[in-house]
C-alpha cells in the first residue's frame, strides 16, 4: 500500500521529494565509504561554486533558482564542515561572499569520478523511462513559469470560498462589530480620526437611516468583516468602512463583502459607486481593480480624513 502512488498527481511533489532523497541517501552512502565528509543535497552549491565564485548567497539562489532560505541552510551546514570560506565583499563591506575551501576544494576533487558514474546511472534511469522524465519535469517547470501553483489552486478555490461566507444585514447585536473591526484595521494601519468615530458609533443613524446599507462577513460562525454603503447627496453612493479581521484576511471575505456592496448599490438605482483606500494599502488597490475599480483625479466629495487617499469608482 503506497499512499503516495495512489494519491497520483495530487503528491506530485511528495513524490519527487521521496525520489529526492532515496537518489541522494545512497549517494551520500557513497561519499562515505569513500570518506568523504559531503551530503548530497550539497551538490549544487558545490558545482556552482567549483564553476565561478565567490558568490553571495543571493546570486547563487538566482542561479540555483532556489529559495534564498534553502542557500542560507545549505551553505551554513557547508560551512560548517570546513568546505567554504565566507569572507566581507571588498566593494560592499555588508555583503558576504562564499567560495569553497581548501578543504571543499579537495573534497570536490575526490567526488568528481563519483559525479561522472552518478550521471551515467542516471542517464540511464532516465532514458529507460517512458515518456522521458526530463522532459515532462521541464514541461511542467514551463508551465509553471507562466503561472504558479498557488493562483491555479487560489483560482479553483474562489468558489467554495465565497459560498462560506455569509453575508448578514445590520442588527443591533452586530452594532458592536462595526465598531471593533474597523477600529482594530484604523490603528493598525492609520488613527482613529474625529471623521470615524460618528459612523463607527452609530452606524443606523449616520449610514442606514441615510439611505445607506451596513453589511457584516459572517465565517465559521463569526463576524469577521463589514462593509458600509452610504449614500451622499445627489444620490451619490460610496463604499466604505471595509475592514476584515486579521485572522480572516485571504479567504475572499473583502471580495464577497465588495460584491454585495455593488449589488446593493444596484438595487438602491445607483449608476456609479466610488471609495477611497490608501497608497500604502496595495492588496486593497489589487482587491478593487481585479473586481473592475478605475483610479480617478477628483473625488465627488470633499476630504473629511487627514490621511491621503487614492479615488476609484465603477460603472455600475
Amino acid at each position: 500500500m503506497d499512499l503516495i502512488k495512489r494519491l497520483g498527481p495530487m503528491a506530485l511533489g511528495s513524490r519527487l521529494k521521496r525520489l529526492t532523497i532515496r537518489m541522494n541517501k545512497d549517494i551520500s552512502r557513497l561519499y562515505r565509504e569513500l570518506g568523504i565528509e559531503f551530503e548530497a543535497r550539497w551538490f549544487p552549491v558545490a558545482y556552482l561554486l567549483r564553476q565561478q565564485s565567490p558568490l553571495s548567497i543571493s546570486e547563487i539562489a538566482d542561479e540555483l533558482n532556489y529559495s534564498h532560505t534553502a542557500i542560507k541552510n545549505f551553505t551554513n551546514e557547508m560551512l560548517q564542515k570546513g568546505l567554504l570560506e565566507s569572507n566581507r565583499d571588498p566593494s560592499d563591506r555588508r555583503r558576504r561572499l562564499l567560495q569553497l575551501s581548501r578543504m571543499g576544494r579537495h573534497a570536490v576533487d575526490r567526488m568528481v569520478p563519483v559525479w561522472r558514474e552518478v550521471r551515467a546511472v542516471a542517464g540511464n534511469l532516465v532514458e529507460s523511462s517512458e515518456p522521458n522524465l526530463l522532459a515532462s519535469i521541464e514541461g511542467i517547470e514551463q508551465q509553471l513559469d507562466q503561472k504558479e501553483m498557488y493562483p491555479r489552486i487560489r483560482e479553483r478555490l474562489r468558489p467554495r470560498l465565497l459560498e462560506a461566507i455569509e453575508i448578514l444585514d445590520y442588527r443591533p447585536a452586530y452594532k458592536k462589530y462595526f465598531w471593533s473591526l474597523n477600529y482594530e484595521w484604523l490603528k493598525k494601519y492609520f488613527r482613529v480620526e474625529r471623521a470615524d468615530e460618528k459612523p463607527l458609533s452609530d452606524p443606523k443613524g449616520q449610514i442606514i437611516n441615510r439611505g445607506g446599507v451596513v453589511l457584516y462577513a459572517r465565517l465559521d460562525g463569526q463576524v469577521v468583516g463589514t462593509a458600509a454603503l452610504v449614500r451622499h447627496e445627489d444620490n451619490v453612493f460610496e463604499l466604505t468602512k471595509m475592514a476584515v479581521t486579521a485572522t480572516a484576511r485571504r479567504r475572499m471575505v473583502g471580495t464577497k463583502l465588495t460584491l454585495a456592496i455593488i449589488e446593493r448599490a444596484k438595487s438602491c438605482g445607483a449608476e456609479r459607486l466610488f471609495l477611497e483606500t490608501h497608497p500604502k494599502l496595495k492588496p486593497a488597490q489589487r482587491l478593487y481593480e481585479k473586481i473592475g475599480f478605475e483610479r480617478i483625479d477628483e473625488s465627488p466629495i470633499p476630504p473629511v480624513f487627514d490621511r491621503r487617499r487614492i479615488i476609484m469608482k465603477i460603472e455600475l
